[in-house]
């Protein structure tokens, strides 16, 4: 990949790498568009899986109702 397929400058590029610097956040995001992963992935190289997130929600919240009716 190159700077130059997400709109960077070259020299930008390399400062990230040689100089430890963090790229700014819309960078971030041209960047993460390119790979297509997520910021999340991307920066701290975890995905974000909402859909597990959601299910296990869901079943907490069964499981709280089960309860609720059972003290009825």
């Amino acid at each position: 990949m190159t700077a130059a397929v997400c709109g960077i400058r070259y020299n930008t590029w390399r400062g990230w790498g040689s100089k430890n610097i963090v790229p700014g956040v819309e960078d971030c995001i041209r960047i993460s568009r390119y790979l297509e992963v997520s910021l999340d992935y991307m920066l701290c190289g975890k995905e974000n899986n909402s859909q597990a997130k959601i299910a296990e929600v869901q079943n907490l919240l069964e499981k709280a109702n089960g309860k609720l009716l059972a003290l009825k």
